[in-house]
C-alpha cells in the first residue's frame, strides 16, 4: 500500500527557519514546528491564518455570531443557527462576507440580516478579511500545505511567498493493519501500551462520537489514566443532569430510566424495576425533594433551577451559568420551548470547556491532519473516517476532496510511531475501510484482511483499580428443566440468556398488565356468576391503577378502553369454551392471584394456571387453561400470529430469525400424559380484534390460533384416508374433483412406496419420484394428459398439513433439541466456558435480545 511520505518535520523546519513567519493549515502543524525552534525569536514563528489574524484570540465564530443574531433579530434559534453557519461557510469559500447572498435559495431577509450583523462583528472571518501579512510588515513569508487553506485563509498572503508541501514525492508502504476481533480488544491493547509508554506521549485518533470514544473514556476513567479532548460541553454530567431535571419537570412522559444519570448525581439510587415507570408517578421517599422541585420549576427561572440543582449535586457550575447569561435565559421562566432551545444550542455549538490539557490526547479523525506525539494509535479507520464535503453551491467539490485526501495522508503519518488497530468484521458484516484508501491503494480489496495485516489475539485484560473481581469457591447449580421462554432466549443468544439470570431488569408495563389479565381470566373461570358488569368495571379500575406509573393521563384514558375490551373478550371466550373438569383433578397452581385477594374469593381450580414440571422431558412452565385433558390454551395479549408462522418459528435446524418453542414444548407435555392421542394447543390473542369490537363486528375466531399434534409420522399421515379426504374437499381448482375419482388403495400405495420429504412448501416436493407417481395417478383417474395445475394444488394441500400440525417425528426432534440445548447450557455452567453471543442460528434475532447494552461487540459473532 503506497502513499506520499510526509516530509520529516525537523528537515522541513531547517528549510523554513530563515523565514519571518510560516503559515500553516492547522494549529497542530504550527505547534509542532514551533516546538523545534532552537533560538530566541521576536514574536511567533509558525501559525495558522486565523490565529495570525486574531492574534491567537480565536474563538468559535459561529457561536459568537449566533449569540449576536438572536439578540438583534426576531429569527428563531434554529433559523439563526442555519443562517449563521451558511453565511460563514460561504464566506470561507468565496472570501467575501456577502458570498452567501450570491446564491439562489439564500437571498432572503433573514440572510441579509445575518450577513449585515456578521460582517461587523470582530469574529475571525472578519479579521481574516481585513488582515494581510504584507501590511503587517512580514517580508519573508513561507506557506506550508497551500492546498489545505481555504480561499479566505489564502487572502492574507502577500504577492510573493515561498510555498512548501507537507508531502514529498517519495512514496512508501504503510505498516500492516493490526486486525482484532473486538473493539474491546483494541481498547485493551491501547490501554496496555499507554501503561508502558506513559499517557503524555500518546495520542489516539478516533471517529468522534463513534463507538471507540465511549469505550476509551470508560477504560481511562476506570484506570485513572488522564486524557483530554473528551466529552464536549453538552456531554458533561453536570450539564446533562441539569437538562434532565428541566425535561422531567415539563415532560410528564419522563421515565426513571431516562433520568437515572440525574438521580445518580444527586445520590438517589432506585431499583432497576422502576426504570420504565414515569418519574412523576413513582412515590418513594428518596424522590420527595425531586418531586417538590419538579412541581416548582414552572414558577422558577433557569438560574434559580440551576442554583437548586447545584445544591442537590453539592457543587457549582460556573460554565453553565455563564452560558445561560450569554443566551439571555438566566432570568427567564422555564418553559418547554425555552428548554428545547437550550438543548438545541448545546448540541449545535462548540462551547469551550475548561479542562486540564495533560494525558492521552484524543483526536477527531475528521478535524485534524497532524498529531505531534511520539506514539499515535489510529482506531477503526472505517468509512466513518471519510469527510463528506457539504453539498453547497459555493463549494468546489474537487478542491475539497483534494484537501481531504492530502490531510488524510498527513494524518496517517503523525507521530514517531503509528499503530493502525482495526476490525475486519463487526456485527456479522464486513467493515468498509475509509474510502480514501480507494485512491491510495494499488490493489483491489473488500476489507482490511485483503490488505497487508496481522491478526491480533486479545490481550489479558488489565485489571482496573476500581473493579477487582471477587473469586468465589462455589459449584454452579446445573439445570434439569427449562421453561419454553428460557429455551427461546437461550437458543436466540446464550449470552443474553446468561445476563437475564444475573441482571435485574425493570418492571415492564406488559408484564404487569399481562399478569393481571391472566389473574382475571382465572378468577372469572372460577367465579363466573360473581363477575358482573359492575365487577368488570372494578377490574378495569384495578388495571388502570396498577399501570398508571407507565402512562401519561392521556394514554391512560385510551388504556381504560383497551382494558375493558380485553376483559370482555376473555369473558366471552370462557363462556363459549367451558373447560372439561377431570374428576380427580388437583390444583397445582402456585402463583398468587391479585383478584383473589382483591375480592376475597378463593381460586382453586385444577384447570387454570397450573404448574407444569416434567424432569423427564426437561421442561417446566405454567398452563393458563386446560380446556380438556388433550387441549391446552394460552392467553396472549400480543398480536396474533397464524399457525404457519408459529409452526415455522419452532424450527430446530437452519434457524434464521425469531424462534418460539411454546407450542411444541406444551404439546410434548400433553403427549406424555396422553400417548397415542390427537392433541391441541390454542393461543387466544384476546386483544387482537379491538377495532372490530368497537365497531360491533367482532369475531372471536379472529383471535384464535390452534396447533395440532398427530400421533404418527408425516409420511404415515399422508397415507391415511383423512389425508385423501383433504385432497377431495379442501384442495383448490379441479384437484378435488380428480381425487374424488382416486381409489384410496391406489393413493395409499403411491404414498407408501415413495420417500416423501417433510416439506412446508410444494417446491420441496417438485422433481421427486413421489411427484411423478402422484401425477401419473391423477392422469389415470381423470383421463387428462395435462394435470400440471391440479398437481400443484395437490402438493400445496399435502405440504399444508404441516403448516398447523406437529407430527410424531417433529416432537421427537424438539425433544432431542431441548435435551441438546440443556446439555450445552450446563456445559457452559460447569466448565466456566464463556457463553457465546450466537446460539444455533446464524445470528441472534436482535429485536428479542434484552441486554444489548451489555453485548457491546460483534453482535453477529460468538466472541462479543
Amino acid at each position: 500500500m503506497s502513499i506520499q511520505r510526509l516530509r520529516e518535520l525537523d528537515s522541513l523546519y531547517r528549510q523554513l527557519s530563515e523565514h519571518e513567519v510560516v503559515v500553516c493549515p492547522e494549529p497542530s502543524i504550527a505547534d509542532a514546528l514551533n516546538r523545534r525552534v532552537d533560538e530566541p525569536r521576536f514574536g511567533g514563528f509558525a501559525d495558522t491564518p486565523r490565529r495570525l489574524a486574531s492574534r491567537r484570540r480565536e474563538e468559535a465564530e459561529d457561536r459568537a455570531a449566533f449569540l449576536e443574531v438572536i439578540e438583534k433579530t426576531e429569527l428563531s434559534w434554529k433559523e439563526a443557527a442555519y443562517a449563521v453557519n451558511e453565511t460563514i461557510h460561504a464566506w470561507d469559500h468565496d472570501a467575501k462576507p456577502t458570498a452567501v447572498l450570491d446564491h439562489h435559495g439564500y437571498q432572503s431577509e433573514g440572510f441579509e440580516e445575518v450577513v449585515g450583523i456578521a460582517r461587523d462583528l470582530p469574529i475571525t472571518s472578519t479579521l481574516l478579511s481585513e488582515y494581510n501579512l504584507e501590511d503587517s510588515g512580514f517580508e519573508e513569508v513561507a506557506l506550508v500545505g497551500e492546498d489545505q487553506l481555504t480561499p479566505l485563509e489564502r487572502s492574507i498572503l502577500p504577492e510573493e511567498y515561498d510555498s512548501y508541501s507537507l508531502l514529498s514525492e517519495e512514496r512508501f508502504d504503510l505498516p500492516d493493519f493490526q486486525v482484532f476481533d473486538r473493539s474491546s480488544d483494541i481498547v485493551d491493547s491501547v490501554v496496555g501500551s499507554i501503561q508502558v509508554q506513559g499517557p503524555d506521549d500518546v495520542a489516539v485518533v478516533i471517529d468522534r462520537g463513534g463507538r471507540f470514544q465511549t469505550l476509551l473514556e470508560s477504560a481511562f476513567d476506570s484506570m485513572d489514566i488522564p486524557y483530554y479532548g473528551g466529552p464536549g460541553f453538552e456531554e458533561l454530567d453536570e450539564n446533562r443532569g441539569y437538562i434532565q431535571l428541566l425535561r422531567a419537570a415539563i415532560t410528564p412522559e419522563s421515565t426513571v430510566g431516562e433520568v437515572r444519570p440525574l438521580l445518580r448525581q444527586i445520590g438517589v439510587n432506585l431499583p432497576n424495576d422502576h426504570d420504565d415507570k414515569r418519574l412523576a408517578e413513582v412515590d418513594v421517599p428518596e424522590l420527595e425533594r425531586v418531586h417538590i422541585l419538579r412541581q416548582e420549576i414552572s414558577e422558577m427561572t433557569f438560574e434559580e433551577v440551576l442554583t437548586e440543582f447545584e445544591e442537590l449535586r453539592g457543587g457549582s457550575n460556573r460554565e453553565l451559568r455563564r452560558e445561560l447569561e450569554r443566551l439571555g435565559l438566566g432570568e427567564e421562566d422555564v418553559t418547554s420551548g425555552r428548554v428545547e432551545a437550550l438543548v438545541f444550542y448545546m448540541e449545535s455549538f462548540d462551547v469551550p470547556v475548561e479542562r486540564e490539557d495533560d494525558g492521552v490526547l484524543l483526536v477527531d479523525a475528521l478535524s485534524s491532519s497532524y498529531v505531534d506525539r511520539p506514539l499515535v494509535f489510529f482506531l477503526g479507520m472505517d468509512k466513518d473516517w471519510t469527510d463528506d464535503a457539504p453539498r453547497r453551491p459555493w463549494v468546489d467539490q474537487e478542491a475539497m476532496y483534494t484537501r481531504s485526501i492530502e490531510s488524510f495522508q498527513t494524518l496517517l503519518q503523525s507521530g514517531d510511531r503509528q499503530e493502525y488497530l482495526v476490525q475486519d468484521s463487526r456485527g456479522g458484516k464486513q467493515v468498509t475501510p475509509c474510502l480514501y484508501f480507494e485512491d491510495l491503494l494499488e490493489k483491489q480489496y473488500d476489507g482490511f484482511t485483503d490488505l497487508p495485516h496481522e491478526r491480533k489475539a486479545p490481550q489479558a485484560r488489565t485489571e482496573a483499580r476500581r473493579f477487582r473481581p471477587e473469586v468465589l469457591d462455589a459449584e454452579p447449580e446445573l439445570l434439569e428443566r427449562l421453561s419454553q421462554s428460557s429455551l427461546k432466549d437461550f437458543v436466540n443468544s446464550p449470552r443474553d440468556w446468561m445476563f437475564g439470570q444475573v441482571v435485574d431488569g425493570p418492571d415492564r408495563d406488559y408484564f404487569v398488565i399481562g399478569s393481571l389479565y391472566h389473574d382475571f381470566a382465572e378468577f372469572a373461570y372460577n367465579h363466573p356468576d360473581f363477575v358482573t358488569e359492575r365487577r368488570v368495571d372494578e377490574a378495569v379500575d384495578v388495571l388502570v391503577d396498577r399501570t398508571r406509573e407507565f402512562y401519561t393521563p392521556e394514554e391512560i384514558s385510551v388504556k381504560r378502553t383497551e382494558y375493558r375490551l380485553a376483559l370482555e373478550n376473555l369473558l366471552k371466550f370462557l363462556e363459549e369454551n367451558p373447560p372439561e373438569i377431570p374428576e380427580d383433578g388437583e390444583d397445582t397452581g402456585w402463583a398468587d392471584n391479585y383478584f383473589e385477594d382483591h375480592w376475597n374469593e378463593p381460586v382453586d381450580s385444577p384447570v387454570t394456571e397450573q404448574w407444569m414440571d416434567e424432569p423427564e422431558l426437561g421442561i417446566k412452565g405454567m398452563v393458563d387453561l386446560e380446556l380438556t385433558p388433550r387441549h391446552l390454551v394460552d392467553f396472549k395479549s400480543g398480536s396474533r400470529e397464524g399457525a404457519t408462522t408459529v409452526r415455522k418459528k419452532a424450527q430446530t435446524e437452519d434457524i434464521d430469525g425469531e424462534v418460539n418453542y411454546q407450542a411444541p414444548v406444551y404439546l410434548l407435555e400433553l403427549r406424555q400424559r396422553n400417548p397415542g392421542e390427537r392433541l391441541k394447543f390454542t393461543f387466544f390473542h384476546f386483544t387482537e380484534n379491538m377495532d372490530d369490537q368497537v365497531a360491533g363486528e367482532a369475531d372471536l375466531e379472529d383471535c384464535i390460533t390452534t396447533l395440532y399434534y398427530e400421533p404418527q409420522t408425516y409420511h404415515e399421515y399422508l397415507a391415511t384416508e383423512d389425508a385423501l379426504q383433504g385432497l377431495r374437499e379442501d384442495a383448490a381448482n379441479d384437484c378435488n374433483d380428480i381425487f374424488e375419482e382416486v381409489d384410496y388403495d391406489d393413493y395409499r400405495k403411491v404414498v407408501e412406496s415413495h420417500d416423501v420429504p417433510r416439506a412446508f412448501d410444494r417446491e420441496d416436493l417438485q422433481d421427486t419420484a413421489f411427484e411423478a407417481a402422484l401425477e401419473q395417478l391423477m392422469e389415470e383417474a381423470s383421463g387428462k394428459d395435462d394435470v400440471e395445475g391440479e398437481l400443484k394444488s395437490a402438493l400445496i394441500q399435502l405440504t399444508g398439513y404441516r403448516e398447523d400440525t406437529f407430527f410424531e417425528e417433529d416432537l421427537d426432534e424438539i425433544q432431542a433439541f431441548l435435551e441438546e440445548q440443556l446439555d450445552t447450557l450446563n456445559r457452559y455452567l460447569k466448565s466456566g466456558e464463556r457463553f457465546p453471543v450466537v446460539g444455533p442460528g446464524d445470528e441472534p434475532y436482535w429485536k428479542h435480545v434484552d441486554h444489548r447494552d451489555l453485548i457491546l461487540e460483534d453482535r453477529g459473532g460468538n466472541h462479543g
